[in-house]
């Protein structure tokens, strides 16, 4: 490892320079000060339109992982979050057009993101002080997706594309459209997409610790085929100050889970058919469904002190049943359902002296529900509403960005007092000017989370992860204490580094108690940690060893130290080289690793650009994860090679995407079923896009 950060280091410190292009600066629609990318201290990841279309995966996860601090927590190919400095779940915030996507995917590991990511303009991806404003839900970082389907600036015209790619290794086919149309003062907005795909192939076996080859498949997973389909539809009014638009979006997404990923278990009182010792495993799809709407209004130019004002308004209908197929039967096993609603309000003032900042409202409610097999948390309802202030002011020649927040959570479930917690978030940056295109940030944050409704209540057999999951009522809000210090160079040097320590109080996690669920106890009766016994506590010895193991959520304090740097320079006419790295190291005071943590990796990459050509070929080194965690088993490393060709003739685009092309076996550490469903093998992607 040690290795490992000296080469990050040189290659921070490398002469890069000579990329003489112009840089654009591109407001980030994540910071509340609307700021550019240079402005903002810390860690930003903005991936644009051109990288989207080479980096674009059917999962949110997928098209992340080659950035910078992102690994991917995928549950089988149709299943992937970003994990984001080794947090992801309920510490990570993700967004659509700033508004939380209202999904369950932080509930269980094979929960699908709730969007699309090829019908996104852009994504922006926040670390440090900026996720301030989207609270507790964002203590390790947040993900915007942008789409535009409300325009805050007017057009002229009828613009658009429409796209068609196909991948080979799946029979992925992918079709995919929008348009804006600009009629005065309006914007008319549409879009829609189509993705179906087979089961996705793998070098050699799917799981590869079995005793016999023919009790998994050969050269693909099998049931990890997709249907998906989303269309959207916006109307926006800019003028005289003011802007404002109205949005729908619907999506469906029908996916499988990886046999062996859902296991389930006989116990006494169940049939069974006779002669047959083991149930043969049902094949489980998801079939997901979600409406959203979205509403906005904005003011500019108030009178007096004020600045501008903007009113955001969210609405999402989400659900999905887990369907369970054998012998050819579909039967529903498990209905998930969350209606939620947002309301969010900002009031930017003019320069106060040397005051700059933004004040802000947010209030949200869930209602979650589960009926089924898989209902190990009871319907609960969760509101929030918190106030933030932000400002920002000059000191000498720097930049000072202050930062607070407070959210009240209550929590609400038949049968069981309220939760109520009230939080304080609290964030300090200072941006140093070094030379005429470099910067020094240093960050200072303190950030709370109260635990949540399935670390609180949860009380039943999970069947993603194959175990029995037992909240804890009298869990404590979990408190961050983060420093970080970061160095830029922009213009004809680009360069970034940071450096960061998170120090975690009361981290919540799921404890392995080294118990197995007893579903004689549970018949009798018995509920949580009692439901549990040790493996001689079992009438029945195969019954012990078909049990699911017994997991309570707990806390302890925990350390996470992170390094990540990259630099970008010349290596020609046109060509630039790309090297890059990032490492987190993640243990709780007891001194054992906090478990599906990312290995550390290094990638490199040559890019091409000329008027009619571009192209780009990459290479990912991750290392072994010999920090697995408890339980957990450790994976090798890989090296992944990537390639990417486009070229554009007049107002058509016809691109050449290859990944994995040494059909290398690909085992991430972040994934919950790393040992039954490895990473897809090589791919090769062919697509065109027109413009209009």
């Amino acid at each position: 490892m040690n290795k490992f950060q000296l080469v990050l280091l040189t290659a921070a410190c490398f002469p890069a320079s000579l990329i003489a292009q112009q840089i654009e600066e591109i407001v980030v629609r994540s910071s509340a000060l609307a700021k550019s990318e240079s402005e903002i201290v810390g860690a930003l990841n903005i991936i644009d339109s051109n990288t989207l279309k080479r980096e674009a995966a059917s999962t949110l996860g997928g098209t992340l992982h080659n950035q910078i601090g992102v690994a991917s927590g995928s549950f089988g190919p149709g299943v992937g979050v970003p994990v984001i400095r080794g947090q992801s779940g309920k510490r990570v915030e993700i967004l659509q057009n700033n508004s939380s996507v209202g999904d369950v995917s932080d509930i269980s590991a094979d929960h699908a993101v709730a969007t699309e990511a090829l019908l996104a303009d852009r994504i922006e991806i926040l670390r440090g002080p900026a996720t301030l404003r989207y609270g507790p839900g964002a203590i390790g970082g947040v993900v915007n997706i942008i789409d535009y389907r409300i325009h805050k600036d007017p057009i002229e015209g009828l613009e658009g594309a429409a796209e068609f790619r196909y991948d080979n290794n799946s029979n992925n086919r992918v079709l995919v459209g929008r348009a804006d149309l600009g009629i005065e003062n309006w914007v008319i907005h549409v879009d829609g997409l189509t993705r179906n795909s087979d089961n996705v192939e793998i070098p050699g076996l799917a799981n590869t610790e079995v005793d016999d080859p023919d009790e998994t498949t050969r050269g693909y997973i099998g049931n990890t085929g997709t249907d998906a389909e989303s269309y959207s539809l916006g109307l926006s009014w800019i003028g005289n100050g003011v802007s404002a638009g109205l949005s729908f979006n619907q999506l469906d997404n029908l996916y499988g889970i990886p046999p062996g990923a859902h296991a389930h278990h006989h116990h006494e009182g169940e049939e069974e058919e006779a002669g047959h010792e083991e149930e043969e495993e049902a094949l489980v799809r998801l079939d997901m469904e979600q409406s959203v709407w979205q509403a906005s209004l904005g003011l500019e130019n108030l009178p007096g002190m004020w600045g501008g004002l903007e009113f955001t308004l969210n609405q999402s209908d989400y659900q999905h049943v887990e369907l369970e197929i054998e012998d050819g039967v579909s039967e529903v096993g498990t209905q998930f359902a969350n209606e939620s609603s947002s309301f969010g309000a900002e009031l930017s003032h003019e320069p106060l002296e040397s005051l700059l900042g933004v004040l802000g409202f947010y209030w949200k409610k869930d209602n979650f529900e589960a009926v089924g097999e898989e209902a190990f948390v009871p319907p609960s309802e969760t509101s929030t509403r918190a106030l933030y202030l932000v400002e920002e002011m000059p000191l000498g020649g720097s930049t000072l960005e202050l930062g607070a927040r407070w959210d009240q959570q209550r929590i609400s479930s038949a049968g069981i007092p309220d939760f109520k917690e009230d939080i304080y978030n609290l964030s300090g940056a200072l941006l140093v000017p070094v030379g005429e295109n470099s910067r020094l940030g240093f960050i200072a944050s303190r950030a709370q989370r109260a635990p949540v409704a399935q670390e609180l209540i949860s009380d039943g057999v999970h069947v993603a992860t194959d175990a029995y999951e037992i909240g804890d009522a009298t869990l404590k809000p979990e408190t961050s204490t983060n420093l970080e210090i970061s160095f830029a160079i922009e213009g004809d040097l680009n360069l970034r580094v940071t450096l960061y320590q998170n120090l975690f109080a009361d981290y919540i996690y799921q404890q392995d108690t080294e118990l197995l669920f007893n579903h004689d106890l549970a018949d009798g009766g018995a509920s949580g940690i009692a439901a549990c016994t040790v493996e001689a506590g079992f009438d029945d010895p195969e019954e012990a060893e078909e049990a699911q193991e017994c997991f309570l959520y707990a806390q302890e304090n925990a350390r996470f130290f992170g390094f990540e740097a990259e630099s970008e320079f010349a290596v020609g006419e046109n060509q630039s080289l790309r090297f890059w790295g990032d490492l987190v190291h993640a243990r709780f005071d007891s001194d054992s690793d906090v478990p599906r943590q990312p290995p550390a990796r290094v990638g490199l990459s040559w890019n091409y650009q000329s008027e009619s050509w571009s192209g780009q070929l990459s290479l990912l080194h991750a290392l072994n994860q010999n920090r697995p965690g408890e339980g957990q088993e450790s994976t090798e490393g890989y090296v992944r090679i990537d390639g990417f060709m486009n070229y554009s003739w007049g107002v058509t685009d016809i691109f050449l995407r290859g990944t994995n092309l040494t059909n290398e076996e690909i085992r991430n550490s972040t994934s919950f079923l790393r040992e039954v469903a490895p990473e897809p093998g090589r791919s090769i992607t062919l697509g065109a896009t027109y413009n209009f």
